[in-house]
């Protein structure tokens, strides 16, 4: 019995593992805002191989709906359930209770993973780590861009 539960959860946690890199790649070819996964696959001891993997979207286009579906689905070999969050009765409970995925970007010099959350204390203790001068040079530059942009936003908006 117990080397069943480990078996579960072992595939439980390959399965969040292969749904991250899904996600990564998909990104890149359809945009959305936001993904939460949740049900079964978030709690250990509850995902089976009867179990579906359940995934919300904020910000996917209805166009997308089943491309993104069908790639998920294939990528995992495993049976997909995906939703829109806008107007759901349940999205708040979804975005408390599942398990957020964070959108990220890579910088094609040095291929380096930001958040696109501008999370600048995270940031700077990345650079830190790495202690890596193209690192710093990266976050200087995404700092420098996000205080121009919010300043373009503020003129904007007086027009």
């Amino acid at each position: 019995m117990r080397a069943k539960k480990q078996s579960a959860e072992s595939l439980r946690r390959n399965m969040l593992e292969k749904l991250k890199k899904a996600l990564e790649t998909i990104a890149a070819e359809i945009q959305f805002d936001e993904a939460y996964v949740f049900g079964s696959i978030t709690k250990p001891g509850r995902f089976g191989n009867e179990s579906d993997i359940d995934v919300e979207f904020s910000g996917l286009r209805h166009e997308d709906f089943f491309r993104m579906m069908s790639f998920l689905s294939m990528e995992l070999g495993w049976e997909v359930t995906i939703i829109q969050l806008e107007g759901r009765r349940l999205a708040e409970k979804v975005k408390t209770e599942g398990i957020r995925w964070e959108k990220k970007i890579c910088h094609p010099e040095i291929g380096t993973r930001f958040p696109v959350e501008l999370n600048f204390e995270n940031l700077r203790s990345n650079c830190r780590k790495a202690k890596k001068k193209k690192v710093f040079v990266a976050w200087r530059a995404l700092l420098i861009n996000f205080i121009i942009f919010t300043v373009l936003m503020k003129t904007f908006s007086k027009l």
